[in-house]
């Protein structure tokens, strides 16, 4: 099980492996219309990789564990930070009354 320390090694591991992937190639001609293909190529195995080993077993692990209510919480407070972006975007665009209808949802 991974813990709330493990996380952040977690994910320094990742990008590790994301920003060395980068160097990967693609033999044969390259594609003139696509000149990122090797590494759009090498990206999706990591990912794919990564989802499969990793990123899934956790999911289906977090919401066999975590009850309803709590996972219906958590997407809340996340929702609610979101919230608070469009919020400040709202601000910028000078949409002042959207905003405030906006931090009201936040708020309560």
């Amino acid at each position: 099980m991974l813990t709330t320390q493990r996380m952040p090694v977690l994910w320094l591991l990742v990008l590790g492996v994301g920003e060395l992937s980068g160097c990967a190639t693609v033999s044969g001609p390259r594609n003139p219309t696509d000149p990122w293909e090797s590494y759009n190529r090498t990206m999706y195995k990591i990912n794919d990789t990564l989802d499969k080993a990793v990123l899934k077993p956790v999911a289906q692990g977090y919401k066999k564990v975590v009850p309803q209510c709590v996972r219906t919480g958590v997407n809340n407070f996340f929702g609610n930070l979101g919230d608070v972006a469009v919020t400040v975007n709202d601000v910028f665009q000078g949409k002042f009354g959207q905003a405030g209808s906006d931090a009201g949802r936040v708020a309560t």
